[in-house]
């Protein structure tokens, strides 16, 4: 039974033995406001959302050898995943979600609030641009991988700020599904992008893990910033589907629940 059964076995039929057999005991589960670690405590994870509500309903696809995409419905909520795995031998010793975690929500402010309050973090040590200060952000990304070409136009739309080249990123008919239920085409992506740098106005970008499986290209990024003079650390991921060299398909996550809990979140002490 492939990764992708088995979660849809666990959360659709209670199957969650499978789980005992995917799972390192000391596997990690991250996400932008907290991590989780052991098995057990992963295997919990999961049962809490399959008693969300009485009727749970779970699709789950390999999108690429390392990525599941799991559409979760509750009741008449509908939760969004992407699960990035990393395996140790035949089991998984990491993994990092991204979730549209405001479908499960009521009031976004109230649950802002405790989560980011249950939440600290660091304060803010280095620049966000490491070694690079003010220094225009270039037409290169600084991240290597492949397709080469497309994540340096991504970079040139989010770190240089140049969000007209979306157009050459993506065809004119292209379909694009983000947070909270968005979608549209390249339009209405550029405008949650623009949207979100000014929300963020020195939020940077940067690539964590691209994975490539024929037209299909999976992208593990960090989104960086400050709200209210707290440092926003995000995990988005971006699933994209390509027709030669420009995106067909783009179907990306951040968790805006955890956006909007940054400003929440409490310092910690350091003790010299």
């Amino acid at each position: 039974m492939s990764l992708a059964q088995t979660v849809a076995a666990a959360l659709n039929e209670g199957a969650f033995g499978g789980l005992e057999e995917a799972y390192l005991h000391r596997a990690r589960r991250e996400d932008s406001l907290r991590a989780i670690v052991g098995r057990d405590a992963v295997i919990a994870d999961e049962l809490r959302l399959a008693t969300l509500a009485e009727t749970v309903t779970a699709k789950v696809e390999a999108f690429t050898p390392s990525v599941l995409r799991v559409t979760f419905t509750a009741g008449e909520r509908t939760l969004r995943q992407h699960r990035w795995i990393e395996h140790e031998g035949d089991r998984i010793l990491r993994e990092t979600i991204i979730a549209d975690s405001t479908a499960l929500v009521d009031n976004l402010e109230i649950a802002a609030a405790s989560h980011g309050m249950a939440s600290p973090v660091q304060p803010p040590l280095g620049e966000l641009r490491s070694g690079r200060g003010q220094l225009d952000a270039g037409a290169k990304s600084w991240f290597e991988g492949e397709p080469q070409a497309l994540l340096d136009g991504l970079h040139r739309v989010w770190n240089g700020r140049r969000f007209n080249e979306i157009a050459n990123l993506y065809l004119a008919d292209a379909e694009w599904s983000g947070p909270d239920r968005l979608a549209g085409g390249p339009d209405e992506a550029r405008h949650w992008a623009m949207q979100l740098v000014t929300r963020l106005p020195d939020a940077t970008l940067l690539f964590d893990r691209v994975e490539r499986d024929g037209e299909r290209v999976a992208i593990l990024w960090r989104l960086f910033g400050h709200d209210g003079g707290v440092r926003a650390r995000l995990f988005g991921s971006s699933l994209l589907t390509l027709d030669g060299e420009r995106i067909s398909c783009d179907d990306t996550l951040l968790d805006t629940l955890a956006l909007e809990a940054t400003r929440f979140r409490p310092l910690r002490t350091i003790i010299r």
